[in-house]
């Protein structure tokens, strides 16, 4: 966390005996990034924990894979659309 708010200069490593005046020049400081700071940080902060959010997906999936074992799509009038995961769902380019 501390590597990605350093590419835009932006010292976050605090601890225990951090002054509250610098705490709070933080703060209005965070509040006050432009948006294209706030994506330079929003890149840096999913590069720094992409491991992290990877193994978080995939154990998500594999919990989810456990207990789905059919998804349904049935409109009031047409065609039944029966898949066996999320991802077939959400690409199948015949429900457009």
């Amino acid at each position: 966390m501390v590597a990605a708010f350093k590419e835009i200069n932006f010292d976050v490593a605090f601890d225990e005996t951090t002054a509250a005046k610098i705490y709070t020049a933080a703060s209005k400081r965070l509040a006050a990034l432009n948006d294209s700071e706030k994506d330079k940080l929003r890149q840096a902060l999913m590069r720094v924990s992409k491991q992290e959010v990877d193994r978080f997906m995939d154990t998500l999936r594999n919990c989810l894979d456990r207990f789905i074992s059919q998804i349904i799509i049935m409109p009031l009038f047409g065609t039944k659309y029966e898949f066996e995961n999320i991802d077939d769902a959400l690409t199948d380019c015949s429900l457009d």
